[in-house]
């Protein structure tokens, strides 16, 4: 608990740390929610190596930690990809996980990116190389429309589906669902994860409040 505890914040200073390093950078936003079985972080980023520049630093980490303190049932993933710019929207990147079960994971994918101040998209379908051939994607939709210059309403669907080529199963997915107030930096809501583990698609669910702030 301890260790998964000091990670995260190693994570999330590397992140302000980063944030100050980009010219123009676009607001990183860190999200902890708090449910009836465990509180989970999460940070999605996306920095460009300077304003005109096609490369750029893509990050999803995210970290669950169950209050009951179970053995072995603390998560930490960490996506870290360098991304080129193809064409608009479209990306090729290459990478790393830093995964709490299968450790140091190579990857190679593209990436498709849409923003504006009232949505955003992002389709990242990811090849795995180790421990096994795993074909992985996140897909993330959010809907943030503004009531005034202060306040907005903010959503999101987020899923993840992996599945381990090699072995031909189902290795792991989710489905999040965010709904909340967004004023000025902060967000404030409801919060649903859906999470399915192995070939047999165990679920474990949880529901409660999520906090959102945007640096």
């Amino acid at each position: 608990m301890k260790k998964i505890i000091l990670i995260l914040f190693l994570i999330v200073g590397c992140l302000l740390s980063a944030q100050e390093a980009v010219h123009k950078k676009p607001p990183i936003p860190i999200e902890f929610t708090f449910g009836h079985e465990r509180a989970n972080l999460q940070t999605v980023l996306n920095l460009p190596f300077s304003e005109k520049s096609r490369f750029s630093f893509f990050n999803v980490t995210t970290g669950s930690v169950p209050y009951k303190n179970k053995k072995g049932a603390n998560e930490l993933v960490s996506i870290n990809n360098i991304t080129y710019r193809l064409i608009k929207n479209v990306y090729g990147a290459a990478g790393f996980q830093f995964h709490f079960l299968k450790g140091f994971v190579p990857m190679t994918g593209i990436q498709y990116v849409m923003a504006n101040k009232k949505w955003l998209v992002i389709l990242t379908p990811n090849l795995n190389y180790a421990p096994s051939l795993n074909f992985e994607t996140i897909g993330i939709l959010e809907f943030k429309p503004k009531f005034n210059e202060k306040v907005g309403l903010y959503s999101r669907i987020q899923g993840l589906y992996n599945h381990n080529m090699d072995e031909g199963f189902h290795d792991r997915s989710y489905v999040n669902f965010r709904l909340g107030l967004s004023i000025n930096t902060y967000t404030l809501g409801f919060a649903a994860n859906f999470d399915y583990y192995g070939p047999d698609k165990l679920s474990e669910n949880n529901f409660g409040v999520f906090i959102r702030h945007s640096f």
